[in-house]
Formats: structure tokens, sequence, C-alpha cells
């Protein structure tokens, strides 16, 4: 693949009216195009998911017939900037960095494009948009500017894919896992967090590979390699030059977290899900009320993560506590909060060994060479 951000567009609606940004952008890039461009390039074939940045669709190009994965999503006249305040210049930041060193390990982003006229309209209900993004929303909906992101596709997600094993596999998961934790290790050892590491942004792609090297370690694949997805959100100090607040929050990664708040709570809820179909990993994934004597007895595998306001610890705090209750109390998880009868969980990992990820959230190193001496396959 060539250098995709050198690539000419159909710039015809710029005009001297418009922002200055997008004029310098458009003049750095060439990347702007009209709205016919978009639709006589790619043909839609049919929505793939939607969240608050945006929709995805799978697509086929229709000059070369190839299927990709279609973002479209509002953006603001500042991501429009030709520096790291633009979302797009920190995706193409990303791509140069992290993507095209590890390929085998990232989505592919194959190319994009921005429109200045744009009619796509965001269709989450903004009723059920939690109150510290809404009016963010809200205004990026009334943005006429859009980016459309063009990326490499994957087989399935990680969730879909542990959630369609008729019985729980333990060396697959354990393969899946450790991937996983490689991939937060070369981020971090980058200077990069993903920041939004949830189960559906890990992708699987099937391959013929029967291993892959892990810190020297031969770990056996068992079909599936690891990709992870959608980096709207990717922070490196570098974007937040001369932001002490920023900066404070670059240092408190979530990426570790959301490994025990999506993936290891939907594995060991993996009876739970067989037993009730209806019941849907996004809502075990969701917020809920702790009574106060089990918040304690959690709190004290807390003490080491500092509460401020201002670096992002009471965040990481609560997700902590809802992470823990339901892996340290699946019984009264299940009886007061989902309203089941209750199942028995399987711990794909310990109880310790979850807490050692706790002890050592900003560690991924040593979490990762943890795992590796303790799973044998």
């Amino acid at each position: 693949m060539g250098n995709i951000f050198q690539k000419k567009s159909n710039i015809k609606n710029i005009s001297k009216s418009s922002p200055k940004s997008l004029l310098k952008f458009s003049q750095t890039h060439n990347k702007i195009v009209n709205n016919d461009f978009i639709k006589n390039k790619y043909k839609i074939l049919k929505k793939l998911g939607t969240g608050l940045s945006g929709t995805v669709y799978l697509v086929e190009d229709l000059t070369n017939h190839k299927k990709y994965a279609y973002k479209i999503q509002k953006i603001f006249e500042n991501d429009l900037l030709n520096n790291y305040k633009s979302s797009i210049i920190r995706q193409i930041d990303f791509y140069n960095t992290i993507i095209k060193k590890y390929p085998n390990q990232f989505m592919d982003l194959v190319d994009y494009y921005i429109t200045t006229n744009c009619s796509y309209i965001p269709n989450h209900n903004i009723t059920k948009i939690p109150k510290a993004y809404k009016e963010k929303a809200l205004k990026r909906s009334e943005s006429k500017i859009c980016v459309h992101y063009i990326y490499s596709l994957i087989d399935t997600i990680i969730i879909d894919y542990i959630l369609s094993w008729e019985k729980f596999d333990y060396k697959k998961f354990y393969s899946l896992f450790l991937q996983t934790l490689y991939i937060i290790y070369i981020l971090d050892s980058n200077g990069y967090h993903h920041n939004d590491l949830h189960g559906f942004n890990i992708g699987i792609i099937h391959t013929h590979k029967e291993y892959i090297n892990i810190l020297d370690k031969k770990i056996p694949t068992y079909g599936n390699n690891i990709q992870i997805i959608d980096f709207d959100k990717v922070i490196h100090k570098k974007y937040y030059t001369n932001n002490n607040t920023l900066e404070e929050t670059y240092r408190y990664s979530t990426d570790l977290l959301k490994i025990l708040y999506s993936l290891l709570i939907i594995s060991s809820y993996f009876p739970l899900f067989k037993k009730y179909k209806n019941i849907n990993p996004k809502n075990v994934q969701a917020k809920c009320y702790i009574p106060q004597k089990y918040k304690d007895l959690i709190n004290k595998d807390l003490n080491h993560i500092p509460i401020n306001e201002r670096n992002g610890g009471s965040y990481i705090i609560n997700m902590l506590q809802v992470s823990l209750y339901k892996l340290y109390f699946p019984i009264l998880y299940q009886k007061y909060v989902l309203k089941v009868n209750p199942v028995k969980v399987i711990y794909p990992i310990s109880i310790n060994d979850i807490k050692f990820i706790v002890q050592n959230l900003y560690d991924p190193e040593k979490v990762l060479k943890y795992f590796l001496e303790k799973i044998d396959f």
C-alpha cells in the first residue's frame, strides 16, 4: 500500500468563504471531496454498528470490488486543524507510528475523506447518551462537516466469538487474553493508550498461523489473531503539549481496566449468557448500584489508586468498584441487579490474578510477563 495521505481527491466544493482551517487542510491533505464522490466510489451493503461517534457500514469499493468497513461521523471545525488537536491528525499519527509497524495487531486505516455539506444524521438516541457526553454530542450533530474512514475488515469481535462457543474453551481464551495483553504492552511501550479498549473494540482475524511470538514465547493462536479496532480516543503525551490537566489524565490509562470491565466479566458470566439468551452483554458491562458494605470491602484492594477528579482517578475507582463487585459477588449481582436466578460463574483467571491486574493497572509489561509465566498451554 502506498502513502494514503497523499492521494488527490475532488475538492471543487471548497470555496473562499470556507473556514480558514478547512482551506488549509484541503491544501495540505487533498482529502476534501463532495458527497457524490463517496456515493460513486462505495456501495453500502449493510450497517455493522453505531455508537456515540458515528455509524459503521460494510461497503464495497466499486473500483476494485473489495469490501471494507466504512465509518462516517460528524466532526468539529477544530478537527481540521493541522495539529494534534485534530482527531484526524491523531489517527494519521497513530497509523504512521503504530499500525504500519504492527499491521497484524491493528485494523488498517485504508483511506479517509472529508465532506463539508454532510447530510448524515447520527442515529443514536440522544436521550440515552450519558449526561457528560450529551452536550458535545448535540453540538457535533449540528456540524455540516463529516469524516469518512475506510478500514480493513475483521472477521468478528472477541465478545461475539466467545459467546458463540457451546462450552467455554479455556485454551482459546488464554490465547486471546495474552494477545490482548500484548497489544496493550505494545501501545504502552510506544507511549500510546487506546483509551476505549472494551470487548467490542477487540477484533479477531482468523488465521492459518499456528503460533504468535510474544516476548520470545510461542503462543498458540488456535486460528485466531487479535486486531484492535476504533482509534478515535487514542491518546499520547505529545497530543497534550502545555496542557497539564490532560497530561495528568494521560498518566491514568484505562486499557487494562477495560479488560476487567468487559472481557473478564463477559467471560466469567459465560454460563449466564448460555442460560438466559435474552441478556445483552452490554447490559452486563453497565454501571450498577453497589451496597456500601460491599463497596468498603472492594475499596481495600483500591488504596493505591489516587482519588483525584483532575487526573481521572475517581472515574477509574468507580469503574473498578463496578467491575470487582460483579467479579467478587456474582450471586448478589445476578440476584439484585440482573434479577435472575443466579448461575455459578466461571473464572478464566483466579481472583488473585484479578487482584494482581488491579495492583499493577498502569504496568502492562509486568502484567503481560506475569501471565506469560503463569499460563501453560
